[in-house]
């Protein structure tokens, strides 16, 4: 019988630490979580930046223990944090800003919003 596993992705807005509104730093932040190690565990977990540089995604493993999948989550969130920290943010798992304002697209996101792009062809692949 084959073991069912579980992996997790989740969407982190990131809030500037003094302003209290989503800031667009996503590129930076998961640079920095994508290079360190905070916890000296080597996570198979990724970080990613969504389609807004106001949001980053982290993703766990698959696991067939939830005990395992949550300490994952747990380090991962706390890598995305302290990364945040460097540019001044703050993270909250939220998919959606509940503030007003406009989204920050990625460039990727810009350039496939261009309808008769070379960039917008690829998109649509």
């Amino acid at each position: 019988m084959t073991e069912r596993t579980v992996g997790v992705e989740e969407e982190l807005l990131l809030i500037d630490a003094v302003a209290l509104r989503a800031k667009p730093v996503a590129e930076e932040v998961v640079a920095e979580a994508s290079e360190q190690d905070v916890t000296g565990v080597d996570d198979v977990g990724q970080f990613e930046h969504e389609f807004k540089r106001e949001q980053v995604e982290i993703g766990s493993e698959p696991w067939a223990s939830l005990d395992e999948l949550g300490a994952q989550l747990r380090r991962l969130r706390a890598e995305t944090a302290d990364a945040a920290a460097t540019q001044r943010a703050h993270i909250a798992a939220l998919a959606t800003n509940p503030l007003r304002g406009r989204p920050t697209p990625t460039d990727e996101t810009r350039a496939c919003s261009e309808p008769h792009s070379r960039a917008a062809a690829r998109c649509q692949m």
